[in-house]
Parts: C-alpha cells; structure tokens; sequence
C-alpha cells in the first residue's frame, strides 16, 4: 500500500498532467477560433466583393438603359417634329382625336365610380 507521501507526490503529478491538459485544450480552442475567424472573413470578404460586381453591373446596365431610351426618344421626338412639320393639318386632327379620346376615357370613368 502506498504511503501518504507517494499518494500526495502522484495527486501533484496528476494535478500538473491537468494543467498541461487544460492548457492544450485552450490553445487548441484559441487554434480552432482563429482558423474559424479566418474562413468567416474570407467569406464576408468574398461575399462584400461579389455585391460589389454585382452592383456595378447593374449600374452599368442601368447606364446603358438610361442613354438607350433617351436615344430613342430624341429619334421620336425627332419623328414626330418632322411628321408635324411635313403635315401640320394632319397633326392637328390626330390632337383633335386623342383629346377626344381622353375625354370620353375620363368621362366613362367617372360615370362607373
């Protein structure tokens, strides 16, 4: 049978063993944290970088919708001066109809109210 001496030398041996345990936990766990922190980063960096692309191509593709409609509607504008000007009698009427046309949309519309 062991004596009191050996068992409170074995019980300090045991005490130091788990220390050393507890410290290699710990440095494991700060390892495994840091490591984790890295790939989470570089997923909000990737992650920040795709909406970045993302954002400027639709904002050049709202640039190019921009100057697109405002071509086309200087052409139709263009057109419409021209035709006005060719056949002014003509666009007078086609005025004409479509005020009447207006008026008897907002007449309608106010009779179903």
């Amino acid at each position: 049978m062991p004596t009191k001496n050996e068992l409170e030398a074995e019980v300090e041996t045991l005490k130091q063993q788990l220390a050393e345990v507890t410290g290699q936990t710990s440095n494991i766990a700060e390892t495994v944290a840091e490591r984790v922190n890295g790939y989470v980063g570089h997923a909000v960096e990737e992650g920040r970088e795709r909406a970045h692309q993302a954002l400027e191509a639709g904002r050049q593709t709202a640039q190019t919708v921009a100057h697109d409609t405002a071509v086309r509607a200087r052409e139709a504008e263009d057109t419409v001066t021209s035709m006005i000007r060719e056949r002014p009698l003509m666009a007078v009427g086609i005025a004409f109809a479509a005020g009447l046309v207006m008026c008897k949309a907002s007449s309608a519309a106010r009779h179903r109210s």
